[in-house]
């Protein structure tokens, strides 16, 4: 998930008329009504159950976004040589979800941080990704989809996407009619998050059976507060609502100092609610009517630290303008700050799948 304030979205691309000609429409249709499943469901196969996967699929979920920690079965000093442990608790995962007629990405998450920017590692990855993709190049491509890391960030943009073509001609060659996954480095510069820059200057790769992922964490200061891992902003923050005005957050910010009252303020400055939403959507949809190519939200979320009522409404708002654009979308869920799993007994939040559009 994202760490810092300043990130808006990867990028966006219209999803609806005029798909690039090599992904077929009814693949990005399955890729709709999804959720994220937490590298921990990988960890064992017991972690994805059938009890979980049926009531998911009865509340109206149809795509998982499978999130894998690489080192699980990746050998790095045989990078082409993948743990056959690791790739048989896989299988059986996969196995358990595409009986149950869910479609896949399978998304590598998390991977060693030399990956970015380490030539040496890069070269590695890209072997691991080829020799990965020859073993899922097994599933059926219409429920199946590759893609290559989240959220990369290499130093420059220059840098992850040369790594990231890299990876996708080795993927293609090992799966030549899977659907791939791709997305823009995560920052113009070192510690500068600023994906508006990033964009001016990434451009789709020439294979068009590949979609363009996003993910969605505005405004930052109502989706992360109280999130201990992320920028320092957030850190401690609740009741943070969400419509925003200067009269909503006038209260809650009396309670914090400097400079977390001034952030609080601002916020409320930018009266977000639905429309701001999607007004902050637009730029990304654009460049993707530009270049003509269809993408996915591959993770949108709002941590359970902020008004309950307030996130549900945040969680229907943007699942709106993301359907309003056609553009599929898959729900972040860690099974516990974020999400429909409570991560204990897997109980649904049925309060949440309403404000999905999902049976609750």
């Amino acid at each position: 998930m994202i760490a810092r304030f300043t990130f808006a979205l990867c990028l966006g691309c219209l999803a609806g008329a005029g798909f690039a000609k090599g992904v077929p429409a009814v693949r990005l249709q399955r890729m709709s009504h999804g959720l994220n499943f937490g590298a921990y469901r990988y960890a064992s196969e017991d972690a994805v159950s059938e009890p979980l996967v049926r009531a998911l699929a009865k509340a109206g979920f149809k795509h998982v976004r499978l999130t894998v920690d690489p080192k699980r079965f990746w050998l790095p000093d045989s990078p082409a040589i993948l743990d056959p442990d690791g790739l048989k608790r896989l299988d059986a995962v996969l196995g358990r979800l595409l009986s149950n007629h869910f479609a896949v990405s399978v998304d590598i998450h998390d991977p060693d941080k030399r990956v970015w920017n380490d030539p040496e590692w890069g070269t590695r990855f890209v072997a691991f990704w080829g020799a990965l993709a020859k073993h899922l190049s097994k599933y059926d491509p219409n429920y199946l989809f590759l893609e290559v890391c989240n959220e990369p960030l290499s130093d420059t943009p220059a840098v992850w996407d040369a790594l990231q073509g890299r990876c996708l001609a080795a993927m293609r060659k090992s799966a030549p009619r899977h659907t791939l996954l791709a997305s823009p480095n995560m920052q113009i510069a070192p510690g500068n998050w600023n994906v508006l820059e990033v964009m001016k200057t990434f451009k789709p790769v020439g294979d068009t059976n590949v979609v363009y992922t996003f993910h969605y964490y505005n405004p930052f200061l109502f989706t992360h507060q109280g999130a201990t891992w992320s920028w320092d902003g957030v850190k401690g923050l609740s009741g943070v609502p969400y419509p925003s005005s200067p009269e909503a957050v006038a209260a809650v910010a009396e309670k914090y100092p400097e400079p977390q009252k001034g952030y609080i303020l601002q916020y409320g400055k930018e009266r977000w609610d639905a429309a701001k939403i999607a007004v902050d959507m637009k730029p990304y949809i654009e460049w993707g009517k530009k270049y003509n190519v269809p993408l996915t939200c591959g993770e949108f979320g709002a941590y359970k630290n902020g008004p309950t009522v307030d996130r549900l409404t945040w969680l229907h708002d943007v699942r709106v303008a993301l359907e309003a654009y056609k553009v599929p979308w898959t729900i972040w869920d860690d099974g516990g700050g974020f999400g429909v799993t409570n991560g204990k007994d897997d109980q649904l939040d049925k309060e949440a799948l309403k404000a999905l559009g999902l049976k609750g």
